[in-house]
């Protein structure tokens, strides 16, 4: 029996409502992959200690409760936690020579979202 692949390429047309909510959760998983991967950094050249995204999970935590963080509770968790699993994953490919560096993500990148859909159709292009 041989295994047959698909991808899907999908364009979604939000509503202003919906751009907004949208544009939120791109936010929040934008600001997590830029601190995440400043606090990475910050940790291993001051201390030389490697952190995981186990350990920045549990930060994330305790960030939803802290004053003037509250805004990252509204965003759903798998998006969240998915954000610091794709940041594992390229250090991963760093440390294994096959990328380079994870580098700080800005507005206007690919950005994906977890979701109930296959891999290949859960990107959202922002500009």
């Amino acid at each position: 029996m041989s295994l047959i692949t698909r991808s899907y390429r999908l364009r979604a047309y939000p509503n202003g409502a919906q751009r907004r909510l949208l544009d939120r959760w791109f936010g929040a998983t934008r600001w997590l992959w830029n601190t995440a991967l400043e606090i990475r950094s910050e940790a291993y050249r001051t201390c030389g200690l490697s952190l995981t995204g186990n350990d920045l999970s549990r930060w994330l935590t305790q960030w939803k409760r802290t004053a003037g963080h509250e805004w990252l509770a509204e965003v759903p968790a798998t998006a969240l936690t998915q954000c610091l699993r794709d940041q594992d994953r390229a250090f991963s490919r760093f440390f294994a020579r096959l990328a380079r560096y994870p580098s700080v993500s800005g507005r206007g990148r690919l950005l994906a979202l977890p979701g109930a859909a296959p891999p290949q159709a859960r990107c959202f292009e922002t500009r």
